[in-house]
């Protein structure tokens, strides 16, 4: 079987392989520990799928199913929010329902996607959309390649003001001076 990094691999494509017959999805990203090749057994998998519109609930679990597995909860897309996600597992152990691996799989819609790349590629430090473009830029493009090498593209290189505005809103760490009491006593 390989490693557990391996293992989900294999686990992603296959699920890749079920989102990418759907009509409306343009892009599934594999993320996370598994694809950075760090996962252990423990460890979930991540999946991006991007959509050109949002789809259904009735979609979501068809192609749950269809991918062979475990459904634990949709979740509602809230207002305002790029991203929603399902819980599932997947590969369960023994016929023995819930025993598989934990599926992360969070739902985009392409629009929502460029424009946080957008925005990313134009300065904002929002960590929301930073966590994103990280993972868009480190992840694995398992279906719609092309689509998501021109948001890597985009997004890359990271412009100096960025870097600033990052570390002038994130950078700060508390409690520094603590280590100078500490090494004093």
């Amino acid at each position: 079987m390989g490693t557990p990094s391996d293992f989900r691999r294999s686990l992603a494509e296959r699920t890749a392989a079920v989102y990418a017959q759907e009509p409306g999805v343009v892009a599934v990203l594999f993320g996370g520990s598994a694809a950075l090749g760090h996962a252990d057994g423990f460890s979930d998998l991540e999946l991006a799928v991007v959509w050109e519109a949002q789809p259904s609930d009735d979609a979501r679990r068809r192609l749950v199913e269809a991918a062979g597995g475990d459904l634990v909860r949709l979740y509602e897309r809230e207002p305002g929010e790029p991203a929603w996600a399902d819980a599932w597992q997947l590969g369960r152990r023994d016929g023995e329902l819930s025993t598989g691996v934990e599926m992360d799989m969070h739902h985009f819609v392409r629009a929502d996607v460029d424009a946080i790349v957008e925005t990313v590629a134009a300065g904002d430090p929002e960590l929301g959309a930073q966590s994103f473009v990280a993972a868009l830029v480190r992840g694995t493009a398992l279906h719609g390649a092309e689509l998501v090498a021109g948001w890597r593209e985009a997004a890359t290189p990271y412009p100096e003001a960025l870097r600033l505005a990052m570390v002038r809103r994130y950078g700060q760490v508390e409690g520094l001076w603590r280590i100078e009491a500490f090494a004093a006593r």
